[in-house]
């Protein structure tokens, strides 16, 4: 074991240490510097300065940990359920709004791959997908859109045969997350709904708020087309309150650009008796919230033969000349309108003959939806 040495003892010992002496003359010991080699490299290099930052860093981190660790310690200990439970509930509510950003962003991802920015369904389209049909609303503006779902989904969520709008409805319209799409939040519609016949009764609870606002009409015009009438009715009342003849009424086309700059063909009520009459008022806006489809330059009259309404260009229309958006609408704004009335519509006086997936001058299909949006609704 080693001798400990008290003060005393240390100091008597220095005193009798002998004393250190160099008997060199300060030149001798200057010309023996000057010759040390070590002192030459030393002196050719410049010396960084040492940077006491990161250091003073290093050393305030240890101390500020050496003070937390306790603290949180003590925390831990006194209250380890309650620190668990927040954990969990912490780690739920961020899985929950992750799930939300992934839904969302899958929602916008397979929204926008449109039909090569078509706006107008074609019969075609059933091959693949199913289409459910529903109106939503941007501001005070009712839009009819129609959801392309894959078949394949649609066959596996109803194994008993093909849906009517009110299934579909009521299975697929709480999944539209319309905020992140850009729309109004409206549905899913509470209660339940009866089906009779060609009649759809609509049994609310307790609130008729909804009933009594003017977009209501539209937008069950635009979500049940398959059936005749609607009927509303309060739960505690019983009494119907509202009546809708969901197919008594034929409208033309317009375009609505939404404040986020989207555009969608959208139907506006005027006095269309016939599909002539509604064509024609295609040249003509409405309301200051709507734009028509047909530039100004261009003049038409229509003629009606066989279920095709001809559409006649007093000068010819060249699509090549139009913003290529605009030519699209043109004519999906055209073919949707007539098949209000059950028509088909062909051009005359127009070119190319081709345009597009369309060949003008033979009549053309008959749309089954517009605004189309594809998702899997998964």
């Amino acid at each position: 074991m080693p001798k400990k040495w008290s003060e005393k003892e240390i100091e008597t010992t220095f005193k009798h240490m002998p004393g250190v002496k160099d008997n060199r003359s300060a030149e001798e010991i200057l010309e023996r510097l000057k010759a040390d080699e070590r002192l030459q490299e030393i002196a050719e290099k410049k010396r960084k300065p040492i940077s006491w930052i990161p250091v003073a860093v290093a050393i305030a981190a240890v101390f500020f940990i050496s003070l937390l660790i306790p603290s949180v310690l003590k925390k831990i200990s006194s209250q380890p359920e309650q620190a668990t439970n927040f954990s969990f509930e912490q780690e739920s509510k961020m899985m929950n709004e992750e799930a939300e950003i992934e839904r969302a962003a899958s929602f916008a991802e397979e929204a926008a791959l449109s039909d090569g920015n078509n706006y107008a369904v074609l019969q075609e389209t059933l091959d693949e997908y199913f289409v459910f049909q529903i109106g939503l609303v941007f501001n005070e503006q009712v839009i009819p859109t129609s959801f392309l779902i894959p078949i394949e989904k649609v066959n596996v969520d109803f194994p008993n045969g093909k849906p009517n709008s009110v299934q579909l409805y009521e299975k697929y319209a709480s999944k539209i997350p319309e905020e992140a799409l850009g729309f109004t939040p409206y549905h899913p519609y509470g209660g339940s709904f009866t089906v009779s016949g060609e009649t759809i009764t609509h049994h609310a609870i307790n609130d008729s708020s909804y009933v009594n606002d003017p977009l209501y009409e539209g937008i069950i015009r635009e979500t049940f087309k398959d059936f005749k009438q609607w009927h509303s009715t309060i739960e505690r009342e019983e009494e119907s309150i509202t009546l809708i003849h969901l197919q008594d009424e034929k409208n033309a086309f317009y375009k609505y650009t939404s404040s986020t700059g989207q555009s969608y063909l959208v139907k506006e009520t005027q006095d269309s008796l016939t599909v002539k009459d509604a064509l024609l008022n295609m040249a003509t806006p409405p309301h200051d919230e709507v734009e028509v489809l047909i530039p100004e330059y261009v003049h038409y009259d229509i003629t009606v033969e066989n279920k095709v309404a001809h559409v006649q260009f007093h000068e010819e229309l060249d699509l090549r000349t139009m913003d290529r958006e605009e030519a699209v609408m043109l004519i999906e704004g055209f073919m949707l309108t007539a098949a209000e009335f059950n028509m088909r519509v062909q051009f005359e006086n127009i070119s190319p003959s081709t345009f597009e997936r369309y060949e003008l001058f033979a009549p053309l299909p008959t749309p089954i939806g517009s605004n189309p949006i594809y998702f899997s609704f998964e």
